[in-house]
Parts: C-alpha cells; sequence; structure tokens
C-alpha cells in the first residue's frame, strides 16, 4: 500500500485494484492500475462551441451563467473518460445516497433501480471531473488559496468544499477564455427549462 500511495503522489489517479492470492510467504500481492493524470492531452476547449445565453435581469444571468458553466464540464466530460476505482466511486455515493435518500423511499422497485443507475453515473461523473479540473489546476497554475477558500464560504460549506467550487469556477473561467463564446438573449422556454433544472 505504500507503494500504491507513492505512485498516487505523483500525479495518478487509482483506475483499479486487484488483490492477488498471498503466495506462501505470506506476502500481498497487489495489482494496480492507475490513469496517469499529466499524461491527459489538453482539453480542445478552442473547438467546443459555446454559447453564453444573456438576460437583463441579474437573477436569471447568473442561473443563465451557471449553464455556460455546465457546458464546459460537459465538454470535459465528453473528452476524459477513463475508467475509476470502484472505492472511489463508493466514497463519493455515501453523500449522494444520503442525500437522495428521502426520494428513493417513496420509489417503487422498479423506479428506484433506475434512480440508483442513474445516481451511480452522477458519482462516477463527480470523481472524473474533479480528477481533471485538479490536473488542469496544476496544469495552468491555477491556484487557490486557504484565505480565499475561507472568505467564499458559504452557509454550511467547509473549507474543502469552498476550496474546490473556486478551483472549479476558476479552471472554467480559464478554459472559457480560451476560445470564443456566442453570445444571444435566452429565449422564454430556455429560461423557463433551466429554472425547473435548479
Amino acid at each position: 500500500m505504500q507503494a500504491a500511495q507513492q505512485l498516487l503522489r505523483k500525479g495518478n489517479l487509482t483506475s483499479a485494484t486487484q488483490a492477488a492470492d498471498p503466495p506462501e510467504s505470506g506476502d500481498l500481492i497487489l495489482h494496480l492500475t492507475v490513469t496517469h493524470l499529466p499524461a491527459l492531452p489538453n482539453p480542445p476547449i478552442e473547438s467546443a462551441a459555446l454559447t453564453r445565453l444573456t438576460s437583463e435581469d441579474a437573477t436569471t444571468q447568473a442561473l443563465l451563467d451557471t449553464a455556460l458553466h455546465q457546458q464546459v464540464l460537459d465538454r470535459l466530460d465528453e473528452v476524459y473518460r477513463f475508467p475509476l476505482a470502484e472505492v472511489l466511486v463508493a466514497q463519493e455515493l455515501v453523500g449522494i445516497f444520503a442525500s437522495a435518500k428521502a426520494h428513493l423511499a417513496l420509489l417503487t422497485a422498479d423506479e428506484r433501480r433506475a434512480a440508483e443507475v442513474e445516481l451511480r453515473a452522477i458519482g462516477e461523473r463527480r470523481v472524473r471531473l474533479g480528477a481533471v479540473v485538479l490536473e488542469l489546476a496544476r496544469r495552468y497554475g491555477i491556484a487557490v488559496s486557504d484565505a480565499d477558500a475561507q472568505a467564499a464560504r458559504a452557509a454550511g460549506e467547509s473549507r474543502a468544499q469552498a476550496h474546490g467550487r473556486l478551483t472549479e469556477q476558476r479552471v472554467i473561467g480559464y478554459l472559457i477564455g480560451m476560445t470564443k463564446v456566442a453570445s444571444r438573449p435566452a429565449s422564454t422556454d430556455e429560461v423557463r427549462a433551466l429554472q425547473e433544472e435548479d
């Protein structure tokens, strides 16, 4: 396990871990598969077609800016597809299932199974994008200080959560600055759809 930790400190993300049958000596043989994050290609964001929807209402504009943010995350999710260790996904799912517990209790067995599949996909996406964002922050020299994270903490948010959120915002802002963004007024239907998703 010490060797595994050394590998991970060098910018790797565990993709799979499998323990083989220990030999007679009692030593544990561990097959560790990792994704070497620094080897990931730069995101082809320059060729991405991003659209910034606009509104004269400040509250609506904040919602629309979140949609532009989501476009970049969706693009990164399309570009970076690599396997994840089950333990990483399981850790993320603990919080997701805890948040959805009340909703899941109201579903039929079939609905619950479908919802669990969807929640698992969300968990995998979060883990993968979290790793990608951290690697891009390292690659582009984007940093968030503890003071920044402390100052930006929302109600009930931990410092680590604030740090992750700010890092993601800054990475996405950097990527948006690398591409041409078309702007146009949002339609009523588009605003309504975003409000329903929120």
